[in-house]
């Protein structure tokens, strides 16, 4: 049944220009009708929203970022989600050329790529594009976003476009949010994308990802496979995304007749990297998720992601990783009393004889 008390109020009537905040009793709030979000990306990334794509340098970050963009301005479907209806797009790339972006391009979008994308790049400036983190460079993107009355922005990549000091900072860091949130203020959708670290997580601090909607990890979905480009895309942040949106895809670029398109892979199943660490827990030779990073060269905070990711997935059951680490240290502990009285025993025994016949050992 219907309430009839609803009226639907604009967004944009919900903004204030007095520098005070917008303050509701809570019958207004539960008859405003507040009107969703426009979907960009479904459901991942819609009007307003920041969204982070992060992964190693050289596993196809851009090329991925590509062509979610050239969806985004024509419309359609990209590897099972929705573009509702195409959107102006910005993209900003710090580091590639016009003239090998645009064979990229041509190839991701079949040679028909709409006046809605619109591509920016520092390349051939003298200092490069502006400094994300500073405030003349901020307005300078903010003009061009306006100018060109962007509905999307891409920016790629963070660790390019932040060039005062190390991204990984938080004195670096900081400056950037507020740009954000002055962007997502104007309804403007937002897609970062930025490296990962040497242990797998992206470079920065957690406050980096706190005021963001959506962080997807990209990794190849065979470690060991450098040549193939199939990738795993898992949601490491995701607001209102449940259910199966919230699953891992596996994802691989197909190139045919000299073009190019990610589709899902067959046969979709989990990376190699979770199934190595639930074989290597469940051979129950190590006692915590410290012994096991070290045992597999990474940090404890990633092995504690990667259980939590396989419980999600069913690879785990739940706290069985925990169970398995408290029986492997019990043994552990039963093992070594075991150690110690048997070496109490051989050294009574060693003592006993090395003592005359005549003497007796307790004395």
């Amino acid at each position: 049944m219907e309430n009839p008390r609803v009226t639907f109020i604009d967004r944009d009537l919900m903004k204030t220009t007095d520098g005070l905040p917008l303050v509701l009793p809570g019958p207004d709030i539960l008859a405003g009708g507040f009107q969703l979000p426009e979907p960009i990306i479904e459901p991942w990334l819609a009007a307003g929203h920041v969204a982070m794509l992060y992964g190693k340098t050289g596993i196809g970050k851009t090329m991925l970022s590509y062509a979610l963009a050239t969806t985004i301005s024509k419309g359609g479907e990209i590897l099972g989600w929705q573009v509702p209806e195409p959107k102006r797009v910005l993209y900003f790339d710090a580091e590639m050329d016009p003239a090998e972006t645009e064979g990229r391009l041509r190839r991701l979008s079949g040679g028909e790529l709409p006046p809605e994308f619109r591509l920016v790049s520092g390349i051939r400036l003298k200092n490069g594009l502006p400094d994300l983190a500073d405030d003349d460079g901020q307005a300078w993107y903010e003009l061009l976003i306006e100018q060109e009355q962007a509905d999307v922005v891409f920016l790629d990549n963070l660790c390019s476009l932040v060039t005062g000091g190390s991204i990984s900072e938080d004195e670096v860091w900081l400056p950037v949010q507020p740009f954000l949130n002055r962007l997502r203020s104007k309804r403007i959708g937002v897609v970062v994308v930025h490296h990962a670290g040497k242990r797998g997580d992206y470079l920065g601090s957690s406050r980096m990802t706190q005021n963001m909607n959506s962080v997807i990890k990209v990794q190849r979905a065979n470690e060991n496979d450098v040549g193939n480009v199939e990738l795993a895309l898992m949601f490491e942040k995701g607001r209102s995304i449940v259910g199966a949106d919230a699953e891992m895809k596996r994802i691989k670029l197909v190139s045919e007749n000299d073009l190019l398109r990610w589709e899902l892979a067959d046969e979709a199943g989990p990376p190699k990297r979770l199934l190595d660490v639930v074989e290597a827990i469940r051979s129950r030779e190590y006692g915590s998720q410290a012994d096991l990073a070290a045992a597999m060269g990474t940090a404890q905070s990633v092995i504690s992601g990667d259980i939590k990711k396989a419980e999600r997935m069913g690879l785990l059951d739940k706290n069985e990783a925990a169970s398995i680490f408290r029986e492997v240290r019990k043994a552990k502990s039963a093992d070594d009393a075991q150690d110690a009285t048997e070496a109490v025993s051989m050294t009574q025994r060693a003592t006993a004889a090395t003592l005359p016949d005549d003497v007796d050992s307790d004395d």
